[in-house]
């Protein structure tokens, strides 16, 4: 894969971000949508878009599409358990799916593969799905206290994507063919986006 096509598949996973986020920002808006009901949506569209990448993961067989498929079962399970009815409970839960998230990230850290886009899916799905969680930790507060700020941070992340897209434009000549390149851009980019939201956990 070229840089230029690397590049091309990073800001493609950031215009879906981009999206998925505004879509939950409206969901936050609407005063018939609670915090609970966003959750469940969250879950599901998590669950199939991993879903694509496990099935990808299944065709190819070898040991580290098998150990991969099974880190994607366990976060699977992690997100389906249980409805989050109160915030106290929505808490329990995102701690065990946080646990499945940091353990899928270090089986992929320890074994360093080739680039594929089905890994920078998986990837892009895990670290997006940490933001949302975040932003549902907010909305389970609000929803509590009667308050609905979270969705006025929309722009910020724009700002934060746009930037982003702009140096991975700028930077495509540079740009590596190697995972742990784009594994540190994922991450470094949703590490800005969720700071947006760190002051209010």
């Amino acid at each position: 894969m070229t840089s230029h096509s690397i590049a091309d598949a990073l800001n493609v996973r950031l215009k879906i971000a981009r999206t998925e986020l505004e879509e939950l920002q409206k969901q936050f808006s609407q005063n018939d949508s609670s915090a609970r009901d966003a959750y469940e949506r969250v879950k599901k569209g998590f669950h199939q878009s991993i879903n694509d990448v496990k099935n990808h993961a299944s065709k190819s067989k070898n040991s580290f599409n098998d150990a991969l498929g099974a880190r994607i079962e366990n976060m699977q399970i992690q997100v389906t358990l249980g409805k989050a009815q109160t915030e106290e409970l929505f808490d329990e839960q995102k701690r065990k799916i946080s646990r499945s998230l940091n353990e899928f990230d270090q089986f992929i850290n320890s074994h360093n593969p080739s680039f594929n886009p089905f890994l920078l899916q998986a990837k892009d799905e895990v670290e997006k799905l940490r933001l949302k969680l975040d932003m549902l930790k907010i909305a389970y507060k609000e929803q509590k206290q009667g308050q609905n700020n979270i969705t006025l941070k929309q722009e910020e992340l724009n700002r934060i994507l746009d930037q982003v897209s702009n140096r991975l434009d700028e930077g495509k000549a540079r740009l590596t063919d190697n995972w742990e390149n784009c594994n540190l851009i994922l991450s470094d980019t949703y590490k800005e986006l969720r700071k947006v939201f760190a002051r209010e956990i």
